[in-house]
């Protein structure tokens, strides 16, 4: 058997022969790392980016600028909403949504404004579209047609997310311009989660609440009406808003489910809490605007102002129609948690 003789190399030749190998290692490499997610390096992202992102970005701690509100990005299967309601006379508001797939993906939608990739479009879409499988009798208004919003029972809009749980929540009174804001949007609740109806009967909700008392803890809605990724704590409050918002209701969900919801109230705008004088001028009715407000925690959207229900986007002074669900509003509410 012959034997082959191994020669060591001499240290230039080994040097050579390493310098070699990393070439070899880092030309295989290369395509990985061509591959390698371009995550932003900025916190505010503007919304006309999110499709070229990669959903393997952690977004941890990022908000996207969607059309001019800037809104924090929820975690994977997850979704945070902006809701508001102006006064009567000013344009409407469209809601914001920003969605994460469970892939990671971000997709951000603000009226007609639609960003991020077609297939985490796609399921934002799916999601906001999720109704209750079964439809329900609607409420009778035979009636009751006289009495407005009684004789629209079709006019709701389910926003895609419904409680399997008590809303819990809290009232940070810092700010507040009177004083009897927690009793008033406690009334609101116990209506919007009692099926109180302004048509003449009512309907049996599943929907519940359970006011916690007060609290020191911040109302996860910005001043400009944007949402941010914060306590989750369900608290309603006060402080400013930009105009032309009169309150503003952020939601989050999970997976399909709301979690968390905060509301918050414009302090620079007169409110009436049943207290005191009559209300008069540009004064709103407190429990009024909570009922609207109360009816996004609960998964209800928009409709539009012809129908006068709750859920219409603007608000009059002094409407006290608005402390009643119209026919719409139940049926929206039967539809979700009847």
């Amino acid at each position: 058997m012959s034997k082959h003789t191994v020669r060591p190399r001499s240290a230039g030749a080994l040097a050579a022969a390493l310098a070699a190998a990393a070439l070899v290692t880092l030309g295989a490499a290369s395509p990985a790392s061509a591959s390698a997610p371009a995550c932003p390096t900025d916190t505010t992202i503007d919304g006309s980016r999110l499709a070229s992102i990669s959903p393997e970005c952690s977004f941890a701690g990022d908000q996207v600028n969607v059309g001019g509100m800037v809104m924090g990005i929820p975690q994977p299967g997850g979704s945070l909403q902006a809701s508001s309601v102006v006064a009567a006379g000013r344009q409407d508001v469209s809601d914001v949504v920003v969605y994460r797939a469970a892939d990671g993906a971000v997709a951000a939608v603000a009226g007609d404004q639609e960003f991020g990739s077609e297939g985490a479009l796609a399921a934002l879409r799916s999601e906001s579209s999720t109704v209750a499988a079964s439809a329900h009798p609607a409420v009778s208004t035979a009636e009751h047609s006289s009495v407005p919003g009684c004789d629209e029972r079709n006019a709701y809009s389910l926003r895609g997310g419904k409680w399997n749980s008590t809303y819990e929540w809290s009232y940070n009174g810092a700010g507040a311009p009177v004083g009897n804001g927690a009793a008033r949007i406690r009334d609101a609740l116990d209506n919007v989660t009692g099926g109180v109806t302004r048509c003449g009967s009512n309907v049996a909700l599943t929907a519940s609440h359970r006011y916690l008392g007060t609290s020191h803890d911040s109302v996860d809605v910005t001043s400009a009406g944007g949402c941010t990724t914060g306590s989750n704590r369900n608290t309603i409050g006060w402080g400013e808003l930009s105009e032309p918002y009169i309150a503003t209701t952020c939601t989050s969900t999970q997976d399909g489910i709301i979690v968390s919801a905060d509301i918050k109230f414009n302090n620079r705008v007169a409110w009436w809490d049943n207290s005191g004088a009559a209300c008069h001028g540009a004064t709103y009715d407190l429990q009024g605007t909570a009922a609207h407000e109360v009816g996004h925690v609960f998964g209800l959207g928009h409709v539009d102002a012809s129908t006068h229900q709750v859920m219409k986007p603007n608000s009059d002074p002094c409407e006290f129609l608005q402390e009643k669900l119209g026919a719409g509003d139940a049926e929206g509410l039967k539809r979700l948690y009847g």
